[in-house]
């Protein structure tokens, strides 16, 4: 886990526009929300999103359970409102995305959002 987070903190990008809002369930991409296009593409069935005005909620539930994610559209924002992973919560209580690089993890259901900035490279894992 601490591979994956050092691996995912990139201090080059933390002035960095967000161009986009990806979430990554077990590794795999499932959902990214493009600024520039205002629109959402959905991969996995995992996934329901709702509009509502500058908000877009994004509800993830898989097999152990789920978050739910709120993008606010203009300030280009994304954090987890709700999530039934523990007593904790950790990935709740964890500030919004809001500069290119900054990543919010949710450990016991292997899911990562990530604020992806303009000219920001990702890193490569595996």
């Amino acid at each position: 886990m601490i591979l994956v987070l050092f691996l995912c903190y990139n201090p080059f990008g933390k002035d960095k526009a967000v161009s986009q809002i990806e979430i990554s369930l077990n590794g795999e991409l499932i959902y990214v929300y493009d600024f520039s296009l205002s629109e959402s593409t959905l991969t996995s069935e995992a996934i329901t999103e709702e509009k509502d005005g500058d908000f877009c909620r994004v509800k993830v539930t898989a097999e152990n359970g789920f978050n739910l994610i709120e993008i606010d559209v203009s300030r280009r924002t994304a954090r987890v409102i709700d999530a039934d992973c523990s007593s904790r919560k950790d990935c709740v209580h964890t500030k919004a995305v809001r500069s290119g690089g900054d990543v919010i993890v949710c450990v016991p259901h292997k899911l990562v959002v990530t604020a992806v900035g303009d000219g920001i490279r990702q890193p490569v894992t595996g």
